[in-house]
């Protein structure tokens, strides 16, 4: 039963992101499609806030209140700040790549930053992942995401996750991206038997 529920769960969640990302090779980062949540440092500072709160007012000490809503408000600016660096990003497939049964094959991407800088960007697919680094404002960046392939025939990965730690790794902001173009993927040829 239980392994039915989270089953359900979790094919209630990818038809959900599935409707709200649909597919594309050319996808502009917005407040609808952009996600974001405390990492583990985050939820740790949060925790720390909710307890020098209550210290200061069982105290009633004004000095815990300030250093409190202080770096309180350090976290909403970080919020505000990791969700805008990914805004208004595009990411482009510029070129699904070819290759053999069993070797990573190159999806070349573009990253093209709106009006804000894009900085420490990473882009990954379940099992690799390649760093952008830092886009300036209104200028474009490639990068190659290598993707694993098994089996011949085309090779489309279901989604490419694009995500951001910055400023300081207390919250991540991230998406989705759901290419259209497959890459091509041939059967890997037989060692020719010796004379």
């Amino acid at each position: 039963l239980r392994g039915m529920m989270s089953r359900l769960i979790r094919s209630r969640w990818q038809r959900w992101i599935n409707r709200r990302i649909p597919r594309s090779d050319v996808q502009l980062l917005t407040q609808r499609n952009l996600f974001i949540l405390p990492t583990a440092p985050g939820v740790v500072f949060g925790v720390l806030l909710l307890i020098m709160l209550i210290t200061g007012i069982n105290y009633q000490n004004s000095l815990i209140y300030l250093v409190t809503f202080l770096l309180g408000a350090v976290f909403v600016g970080a919020m505000h700040q990791t969700h805008r660096n990914l805004a208004g990003l595009e990411l482009t497939l510029v070129q699904a790549g070819e290759g053999f049964a069993g070797d990573d094959i190159l999806f070349r991407l573009r990253a093209t930053a709106g009006k804000d800088d894009a900085i420490a960007v990473t882009l990954s697919d379940g099992d690799s992942s390649v760093r952008i680094g830092h886009v300036p404002s209104g200028q474009s960046a490639d990068v190659a995401l290598p993707v694993g392939s098994a089996f011949r025939g085309y090779l489309r990965p279901d989604r490419i996750r694009i995500e951001t730690r910055f400023p300081f790794g207390l919250l991540k902001a991230w998406s989705w991206m759901r290419p259209i173009s497959a890459a091509v993927v041939f059967p890997r040829p037989i060692a020719a038997p010796d004379v």
